[in-house]
């Protein structure tokens, strides 16, 4: 009988073990004792084709523990003139020395803002402005290579193609944030500048909360 039951506990030792390994969970330790953040290490974790800066990047960390990194590319020299997307980068390696590259549906006029969560499937879920709409771009791999995308409805007695989320310029000043709810879903904040189909123009503050 006792033969019994430390084989019993054996096999659920290692069900639980086969368990949390297959889960792809990361421990992330606790910030070491004494820790003062006084020496850091800079990499090139990649080129970007044009120009980027800092209203048009987001990070976040992968279920793996390391960064994942959204940018806003645009291409000057594109035929038709300058077209913009959205890359990711997936480190896989703590400095983020090595990595995965993704462009998220290339080309177009404008895309800004790119925010990334990572939501409780352990999958990225990219945020950004597409000229005056918004745009969600679910992960259905862990660097982004493939996924898909949906557009955001505008705050209900808002003209869908006025809505701007804006480019965070001097002259617009708007941003977009995103984190993860307590139920594991995407929620994001946005200053809006956007025509009221009642007042006009109007300046306002929106709430997406990711449903399904």
């Amino acid at each position: 009988m006792a033969g019994g039951l430390r084989n019993g506990r054996r096999s659920l030792r290692l069900l639980l073990g086969v368990l949390l390994g297959a889960s792809a969970l990361v421990l992330v330790p606790a910030l070491p004792v004494g820790a003062e953040f006084g020496a850091w290490n800079t990499t090139e974790a990649t080129t970007v084709a044009g120009a980027t800066n800092a209203s048009t990047l987001g990070v976040a960390q992968g279920a793996n523990g390391y960064p994942i990194i959204v940018y806003e590319i645009y291409n000057t020299s594109a035929p038709g003139g300058t077209q913009h997307s959205i890359g990711v980068f997936a480190c896989t390696a703590a400095d983020c020395s090595s990595g995965t590259e993704t462009v998220l549906i290339p080309g177009g006029d404008s895309r800004k803002e790119p925010r990334v969560v990572v939501g409780s499937s352990g999958l990225p879920v990219v945020f950004w402005q597409n000229g005056s709409n918004q745009r969600v771009y679910a992960c259905s791999a862990a660097d982004c290579s493939a996924g898909t995308d949906h557009a955001v409805s505008s705050p209900p007695g808002y003209d869908d193609d006025d809505l701007e989320v804006g480019s965070g310029s001097s002259l617009t000043f708007q941003h977009f944030y995103a984190t993860v709810g307590s139920d594991g879903l995407p929620v994001a904040v946005f200053k809006f500048h956007a025509h009221s189909n009642q007042s006009g123009w109007e300046n306002g503050v929106g709430f997406l909360k990711c449903l399904v």
